[in-house]
């Protein structure tokens, strides 16, 4: 069975962005030990958070979201498995925070949020894991598409797997995966279909020809 991700975008005003930043330790921590609680309870398979690179002279990389986090699940039953988070988060700190600081910065979850997006997205295709040399540095790169007619995602999955095989092959890229949007929330773009992730190798171009 393919896995499953729940792809979600959120951004932070200016005003917000240092409470972010300065939160967002004790929550990647929290995060952390959650996961091995998860994992351990059948819960969840992964997660990931990523910041993601904008240019500040231009205006539409500036819309992009702040962060972008990945849950991923084996299946649908995984996934439906009610979590209370809260808890889970107690438990995780219990004897390395006192009740009362824990309380105070996980009262602050709703005021780091200005907005969350979305996606929950089905794997449907991917090349072999190719690790990275000691050193390596790996650039992460999350594309959008809107399918235009049906021979699209065939087209994804043979066509351009077949060159990012060869990429991988060639040493320049680590990774890639192709994914279909299932499911969405309602201030989530309508217009994306797929999701492509490719990893690149110490800062690739991610359209170079693997015989350049």
């Amino acid at each position: 069975m393919y896995g499953h991700f729940i792809w979600s975008a959120y951004g932070a005003t200016a005003i917000l962005l240092v409470t972010l930043l300065a939160y967002s330790l004790f929550r990647y921590r929290i995060a952390q030990r959650q996961l091995g609680e998860l994992v351990k309870n059948n819960q969840e398979q992964g997660k990931k958070t990523f910041k993601v690179e904008k240019d500040s002279t231009n205006a539409e990389s500036m819309k992009k979201p702040d962060y972008i986090v990945f849950n991923g699940f084996k299946d649908d039953e995984q996934r439906k498995k009610q979590t209370n988070w809260k808890e889970l988060a107690m438990k995780v700190y219990k004897g390395k925070m006192s009740k009362r600081k824990f309380e105070k910065a996980w009262e602050k979850t709703p005021t780091v949020r200005k907005e969350t997006r979305n996606f929950l997205v089905e794997r449907l295709d991917n090349t072999v894991w190719s690790a990275p040399e000691e050193g390596q540095s790996l650039d992460f790169r999350f594309n959008g598409f809107q399918a235009l007619n049906d021979d699209y995602e065939n087209y994804e999955m043979k066509f351009f797997k077949d060159w990012h095989e060869k990429r991988t092959n060639a040493g320049v890229q680590a990774w890639w995966e192709f994914n279909k949007v299932i499911n969405r929330s309602k201030n989530a773009n309508q217009e994306v279909t797929h999701f492509t992730l490719d990893i690149l190798k110490d800062g690739a171009s991610e359209y170079e020809h693997p015989d350049s």
